[in-house]
Order: C-alpha cells, then sequence, then structure tokens
C-alpha cells in the first residue's frame, strides 16, 4: 500500500476541530529515530477495511502512522515524544490519541466517519 497523506477535505476538517493536530503528529513522528519506512499513514475507509483496520483507527484522520526499522528505538523515541506506540512485529504503529478516544468524543461523527 502506498503511503498516502490525508486528503485536503480530510485534513481540512481535522484542523478546524483541532488546530495544529496534524502537523504537530508529523513533527512528532519525523523526531523519531530508527526508521527506515512509513509504510502507512492515512487510509480511505475502504482500505483500512481491507487490511483489517479497527473502524475507530487513527488512520482514517492521519494520526496513526506504521513505521518500519529499529522497533526498539521507535518504541522509545514515540513514546517520550508523547505518542502511543505499539509493537505490531513487522512494524511499530504509533498514534496520537488513546484507543478510543476519537470515536467516544464524536470527533470521527464531525468527519463523517
Amino acid at each position: 500500500m502506498p503511503l498516502r497523506a490525508p486528503p485536503p477535505q480530510v485534513a481540512f476538517l481535522v484542523d478546524r476541530a483541532v488546530p495544529g493536530l496534524l502537523p504537530e503528529f508529523i513533527s512528532r513522528v519525523n523526531r523519531i529515530r530508527g526508521i527506515t519506512a512509513a509504510t502507512s499513514w492515512w487510509r480511505s475507509p475502504e482500505q483500512n477495511a481491507s487490511v483489517g483496520g479497527k473502524r475507530d483507527s487513527q488512520h482514517l484522520f492521519g494520526l496513526g502512522a506504521d513505521l518500519v526499522g529499529d522497533n526498539e528505538r521507535i518504541l522509545r523515541d514515540a513514546r517520550a515524544l508523547g505518542l502511543i506506540a505499539v509493537d505490531e512485529g513487522s512494524h511499530v504503529h504509533v498514534q496520537g490519541w488513546p484507543r478510543g478516544v476519537a470515536r467516544e468524543s464524536g470527533f470521527l461523527a464531525f468527519l463523517g466517519l
């Protein structure tokens, strides 16, 4: 799956709801050492379903990314930067918010997801 940024309409809505959220997430991810590749960032609902992603995945609005490289270093740096990081074996999934926050807060509904 090619790495895709959130489309303009998603980025606009995210910024309208939480100004500066996406740039701050990107800045933090860019400061993580040990990354050799990012294999997934934004996913459409269809792509997310096809890879078995959770229905409230933060990939749906660009606040989730899958990173390949030195897993231990990625985990350590991501957590030090305030990101949530999960070792998935073949990659490290990082996200900006705890699981469930986007749905429970109404953020996904606001985005039309």
